[in-house]
């Protein structure tokens, strides 16, 4: 008989062995393992795993500045609501598995795509200074605010955003938008200037040429408003591109110098931008075809604006 309960008694202690090893979530980046060590979801020192019952009842994570290159294992948050993972060195980000999320803040990073298409309670996205070519929010009829400037998303349509009132998609090099989703009255707020844009389609043309105004800051001058722009938007703006001469930037990242190339020579001005969007750095040049900048600045993410032939470009610079 006591053969029999010492046998029931390993039997148990290894169900619980084997249950506890099935309760990890595996976390590669260690950066990321620290942060929630810090944030006392984790103990002792970063080796690769976490109890998932340490983090499937999270609702708000807040790892920015961490220097996290990957956030593998945020899918195992599945209670998860808001999301703070600005200023890191994120390439992916998966959060189609974070069904709860409503809140999502993901700038200034190095993200080259973003699937929130399965996020259908999102209320506000936040994911200014990445390397987004584009962005399909029409799934989120939830979202409210929205904010994507200094990227490179040359169309957007809002039309089933019925519930947007605030939109900041400034540098994005955007060629077509459409605004028309019958909540113009609503927006509280609207940055589409230093784009590509010359015609936006609205709910109502008079109403967004009493609001929406180049002295605002809210468009760019020469921009129309239309119930229709007939795709002239898109058509026009890769005109506008075309006049652009062709630009090489190199290197980059830099430690000290950056050199930009023009196919043709041009009147430059060059304006240095730290991550804030504010002027650190400026300078022109006359009829050049090369020119070469001394960077005596921290090291960091920086945002490079180039004007030629009466239009802008934003690029991306890091400085090692």
């Amino acid at each position: 008989m006591k053969k029999v309960k010492l046998i029931g008694m390993l039997l148990v202690i290894a169900s619980l062995t084997l249950n506890s090893i099935a309760q990890t979530t595996a976390i590669p980046d260690a950066n990321f393992e620290q942060a929630l060590i810090n944030l006392g979801y984790d103990t002792g020192s970063p080796d690769g795993f976490v109890l998932t019952a340490n983090i499937d009842t999270i609702s708000i994570l807040d790892v920015s500045f961490k220097n996290i290159s990957s956030l593998s294992g945020i899918e195992e948050f599945t209670n998860l609501k808001e999301l703070h993972c600005y200023y890191n060195q994120l390439t992916l980000l998966d959060v189609t598995q974070n069904l709860n999320l409503n809140s999502l803040y993901c700038s200034y990073n190095q993200l080259s795509s973003l699937n929130v298409s399965q996020n259908t309670g999102l209320n506000i996205l936040s994911c200014e200074g990445n390397l987004l070519t584009s962005l399909d929010v029409s799934q989120n009829i939830q979202l409210t605010i929205l904010s994507d400037s200094l990227n490179s998303i040359a169309e957007h349509d809002f039309s089933n955003n019925i519930n947007l009132t605030r939109y900041g998609g400034s540098q994005n090099g955007m060629t077509c938008l459409n605004l028309k989703n019958g909540n113009n009255t609503n927006m509280i707020h609207l940055s589409v200037n230093q784009n590509l844009l010359s015609c936006i389609e609205v709910d109502n043309p008079s109403w967004a040429n009493s609001n929406w105004t180049v002295l605002n800051n809210n468009i760019d001058n020469g921009v129309s408003f239309s119930l229709n722009c007939n795709n002239s938007c898109s058509t026009v703006g890769i005109k506008k591109l075309n006049q652009f001469p062709e630009i090489t930037i190199s290197p980059n990242p830099t430690r000290s110098t950056v050199n930009i190339s023009l196919e043709e020579s041009a009147n430059i001005k060059v304006t240095i931008r730290n991550s804030l969007g504010q002027s650190i750095m400026q300078d022109a040049f006359k009829n050049s075809t090369a020119v070469r900048l001394d960077l005596d600045i921290p090291a960091g993410l920086y945002f490079l604006e180039i004007e030629a032939n009466g239009n802008k470009v934003t690029k991306k610079l890091i400085k090692q």
